[in-house]
């Protein structure tokens, strides 16, 4: 008894300290609303024109399903994929720790008595939070029932869609994670390259190929689908789709959110090495 509220303690202690970063997080959201209504309007022009390519790949396949997918499948998957893209984006991680590099902060925030990578952790869940609000919830409210209502996404039974929703939001918050500890690493990588703008290139490239947030891994080459289903990035978007579709079991949707959090201890164990070397050269410019 003595051991779990030692227990709470030191939980409740953790969260007062880090409280102020995940206020950041949140108020960075809000701070660009216009993004926002930008971000919108690109997406909206985005699944219009994916409607239309779908549209025609079915019309002209003498089959009705296409490598497990439906045309209604497909075209709920692209609007709720892209509606989770947005929770998963606005991180901030790589071009914050760049930034303190190059202006020499960083040897200030190396010295503060906290975790330096809790703070972009907590940050990261603020952002999140944020966005789920603003958007993300609202918009899956509104998809799922136009979505339903006109027979693209069925709802099997409401207690397996509630089940399959908090799973879905346990995926969403780890993916987000999963995100934020690769923006991590990136980020540490600018402690030898002193900049960020060509990793964020290729990171953001990677990450949205690998992780079905342009096309499901089933329609790439069966080879490279099997290997891609191993790795970190069919979490951070394809996957917490499909949970939330149904179009996962309860049991490969446990399956699925255990691969995450293996792949997340992977990633934040590496991350954690990796930054114990990386504060051992940096060059402090500005400093």
């Amino acid at each position: 008894m003595r051991f779990i509220k030692k227990k709470k303690w030191r939980v409740s202690q953790m969260f007062r300290r880090y409280k102020a970063f995940m206020k950041t997080g949140i108020l960075n959201i809000f701070a660009y609303k216009f993004n926002i209504f930008s971000w919108l309007l690109v997406v909206a022009s985005s699944l219009l024109c994916l409607f239309f390519l779908w549209a025609a790949v079915f019309k002209n396949s003498p089959v009705d399903i296409i490598n497990g997918f439906t045309f209604k499948e497909i075209i709920s998957y692209t609007i709720i994929v892209n509606i989770f893209g947005f929770t998963m984006g606005g991180g901030e991680t790589t071009d914050v720790i760049t930034d303190e590099i190059q202006n020499g902060q960083i040897a200030m925030s190396l010295i503060k008595p906290i975790s330096y990578r809790l703070r972009f952790v907590f940050s990261t869940l603020g952002g999140l939070l944020a966005s789920d609000l603003i958007v993300g919830f609202p918009l899956l409210i509104v998809s799922t029932i136009l979505l339903t209502f006109n027979g693209f996404m069925t709802i099997e039974s409401p207690a397996n869609f509630i089940i399959m929703l908090i799973f879905f939001l346990v995926a969403q918050v780890i993916a987000k994670m999963l995100f934020d500890v690769i923006d991590y690493i990136f980020g540490l990588i600018s402690f030898y390259t002193m900049a960020s703008f060509g990793l964020n290139q290729i990171k953001e490239v990677v990450t949205n190929f690998l992780s079905g947030m342009l096309i499901p891994i089933a329609f790439f080459p069966e080879w490279m689908a099997n290997i891609i289903n191993y790795l970190p990035f069919v979490g951070m978007a394809q996957n917490p789709a499909l949970i939330y579709l149904g179009k996962m079991s309860v049991n490969e949707a446990l399956i699925s959110i255990g691969m995450q959090i293996l792949w997340l201890i992977i990633l934040e164990t590496f991350a954690h090495f990796f930054y114990l070397k990386a504060i051992k050269i940096v060059t402090i410019q500005g400093g």
